[in-house]
């Protein structure tokens, strides 16, 4: 891979353009001395480009994450700019910022299921995901991965999806969704229409290192549904709020009911990725608190006639 871009590097200077290697070490290779540069730690290289508009970096070896944005193994500590004098920079996993929002508007159909629509709207990562697993997938078969998340018994249609193939705007994704009840006595709803996170990346009950983030996020969750023609709701969960360290880091859930709508607000947000190993507690505490709020239902209850 870093071939091609000392291969960008010998473009970039054959046309004049001040440019120059970054040497680094990837995070599945581990962080680098950040005094002491070994050349035996490094195995990725990337190029520094000088415009007037700013310092941008490139890797053509990823030409899906778009232009001046790097692949997130590549954000690992310290790095080496190999100008005429060498100088150390820094690529934080705090600098990335991954968000992404997800609606859903669902409304009663004339045979007792529910006719809906969803917009979906990625973070760069994601984005480059999804551009990479769509040319081995086709839209039928992805269309069914998502029907599939959600649950219940549905039917996913009409899947659009734009920016494919403009790498430096986020994917967007629409669809239509087709729920079924088949006239249950009682319905129990994910108001999260799959996209809940389920498992808990901090599992062990100790930590004895620092724990290491890819990137921020942000994530959002938006729900606006007719309550099911011919059911009342029968329970839903209470709406809460809780912080990770006072600013560090959110989840709320905010849920509403009235006669005939539920209305629900989820985000999660993390705003570091560098956590201290004295932290870990309270870290896996806010994920396990989260899932497990996320993993509540709406119950619907068929009225009698």
């Amino acid at each position: 891979m870093s071939e091609i871009n000392l291969l960008l590097l010998a473009m970039l200077r054959h046309e004049n353009i001040e440019a120059d290697p970054v040497l680094m070490s990837l995070r599945s290779r581990g962080v680098v001395h950040p005094v002491y540069p070994l050349m035996d730690r490094f195995n990725y290289l990337v190029c520094q480009v000088s415009l007037p508009s700013g310092i941008v970096y490139l890797d053509a070896s990823h030409p899906m994450t778009g232009f001046g944005k790097l692949p997130a193994a590549c954000y690992n500590g310290a790095a080496w700019v190999l100008a005429p004098e060498p100088y150390k920079i820094d690529f934080s996993t705090d600098s990335l910022k991954e968000s992404k929002i997800t609606s859903y508007l669902l409304i009663n159909d004339s045979t007792g299921g529910m006719d809906g629509s969803s917009t979906v709207v990625l973070g760069t990562y994601e984005s480059q995901n999804l551009r990479e697993k769509v040319q081995k997938t086709k839209t039928e078969e992805y269309s069914k991965e998502i029907a599939k998340a959600i649950g219940m018994e549905t039917v996913v249609s009409n899947l659009q999806m734009d920016s494919l193939t403009l790498y430096e705007e986020p994917v967007s994704l629409r669809y239509n969704v087709k729920l079924k009840f088949n006239e249950e006595d009682m319905i129990y709803f994910d108001p999260l229409m799959g996209e809940a996170t389920k498992k808990n990346p901090f599992t062990a009950a100790t930590r004895l290192y620092p724990v290491e983030m890819p990137y921020t996020f942000d994530e959002t969750i938006l729900l606006n549904m007719e309550i099911p023609k011919g059911y009342v709701v029968d329970e839903i969960p209470k709406s809460v709020r809780f912080k990770y360290n006072e600013d560090e880091g959110m989840f709320e859930y905010i849920i509403a009911k009235t006669p005939d709508k539920v209305q629900l607000r989820c985000r999660m947000w993390i705003n570091k990725s560098i956590f201290t190993q004295e932290d870990y507690d309270g870290l896996r505490e806010f994920f396990a608190f989260a899932i497990k709020k996320q993993s509540e239902q709406v119950v619907f209850k068929k009225q009698k006639a």
